[in-house]
């Protein structure tokens, strides 16, 4: 992951947060959270898994999850435009993708390797796994695949973004929406 990712999310989340009025709190415990990964973080700019450092990797995962929770009860509040959340939420979902990596070396950014994988998390590239000899499964069906550990919501939104770089495809409306790898 390069490493100005973190900064510009990061500067990306004060420019959404500025629009939230001074007085409320959720503007500055954001902030806050939102800084002390991009602090941890770069204490260790070579971090590269879990398999290392394990109690400071916990603990940006758990920011991770928190700044990701905060953004969703902020915009539910309606304060600011859904598609900014949306962004921040998805590149924030892209962000704990490359904490859980399971290799012991950064994500690509580009396709780097011969099946075209490297450039997805490590959710996503278990999603097309899962995918991949199934035809028509439904979010409940994935979620299964990841024994309860993440939710329906953070699964979507890695569907949403397999979809928009042509590599799921999406049939149906609402909850009897089917997903299926794009047939190339």
């Amino acid at each position: 992951m390069h490493e100005d990712f973190l900064r510009r999310l990061t500067a990306a989340l004060y420019r959404v947060t500025d629009r939230l009025e001074d007085r409320e709190p959720l503007k500055w415990t954001l902030r806050e959270s939102a800084l002390e990964l991009e602090r941890m973080y770069f204490q260790n700019p070579e971090f590269l898994s879990l398999k290392r450092e394990e109690e400071r990797s916990r603990r940006m995962i758990m920011l991770v999850r928190e700044v990701v929770h905060l953004l969703e009860l902020v915009s539910s509040l309606s304060y600011v435009s859904r598609i900014n959340f949306d962004v921040l939420l998805r590149e924030y979902a892209r962000f704990e993708g490359f904490l859980f990596q399971k290799e012991e070396t950064p994500p690509m950014l580009e396709g780097a390797s011969e099946d075209g994988l490297q450039e997805f998390t490590f959710r996503q590239r278990k999603i097309i796994e899962f995918l991949a000899p199934l035809r028509n499964s439904s979010v409940s069906e994935l979620v299964k695949c990841f024994d309860g550990q993440i939710s329906e919501k953070t699964l979507q939104r890695d569907l949403n973004d397999l979809i928009v770089r042509g590599k799921v495809r999406a049939d149906g409306e609402r909850r009897w929406r089917k997903y299926s790898l794009v047939d190339k």
